[in-house]
């Protein structure tokens, strides 16, 4: 048993939120482990912490057993009285009221050259990236936005989704699994998204949304932000 999986044990047969004092003190009563240091309260918080939830952390160790409150008690994630697991989940994804003409036009009639929504999106992601340009989804109706499972039918998608965080934030806490950054990602992605059905619309417009005009906006892998993303810069 490791230091980590002593102090889950001691957490779920308590069944309430706990000090590392008193974590410590009950894994040492019960033997669960034989710590050999000179500090041991230092080498189980480092343990614990490793494997807890926390929103300024840059690395995260699977799996994740803790979550703290604010004031500084663990518990195990989730919720220890219901049984339920606490999760993450990627929430829909939203488009803004003033795109929805160029979606009708887009992706709507029978002579669209997207076929579905979401494959659309994911396009005008693409273009708002080769564009450096983000723009806010404002109002919006929520009864429109459309849940990810949508975009399974793309194998890129969760990696298209993480690179766009990465290029905006610069930062590889964004890559976290817990539900701020994820929020934060899918957020990236309806920003960039929402910027190229702007310049897609500018020039469907001017060239009566000819499939050339399309054609013509589909970036390069050298000249895209996602194609020349160094990982050493981040």
């Amino acid at each position: 048993m490791t230091i980590a999986e002593a102090a889950a044990e001691i957490l779920r047969s308590n069944n309430e939120p706990m000090d590392l004092e008193s974590i410590l003190a009950r894994i040492k009563a019960r033997k669960l482990y034989q710590f050999n240091s000179i500090d041991d309260l230092a080498i189980l918080r480092e343990q614990v912490r490793r494997h807890c939830e926390l929103p300024d952390k840059t690395l995260q160790y699977e799996p994740l057993l803790f979550s703290i409150d604010s004031d500084g008690l663990f518990s195990l994630v989730g919720d220890s009285k219901n049984g339920k697991k606490k999760t993450t989940s990627m929430r829909r994804i939203r488009r803004a009221i003033d795109k929805e003409d160029v979606i009708e036009r887009l992706a709507k009639k029978t002579d669209s050259p997207f076929a579905d929504i979401w494959r659309l999106l994911l396009f005008a992601a693409s273009i708002g990236v080769q564009a450096g340009k983000r723009e806010p989804i404002g109002q919006h109706d929520s009864g429109k936005s459309i849940d990810f499972t949508y975009f399974s039918g793309c194998p890129a998608w969760p990696g298209l989704v993480h690179l766009i965080g990465l290029v905006a934030s610069k930062d590889p806490k964004i890559l976290n699994p817990d539900q701020d950054q994820m929020d934060y990602r899918v957020m990236l992605f309806e920003e960039y998204a929402n910027a190229g059905l702007r310049i897609l619309r500018e020039t469907g417009e001017a060239r009566e949304y000819s499939l050339d005009s399309i054609v013509n906006l589909i970036p390069s892998a050298e000249s895209t932000p996602l194609g020349s993303l160094n990982v050493a810069e981040i």
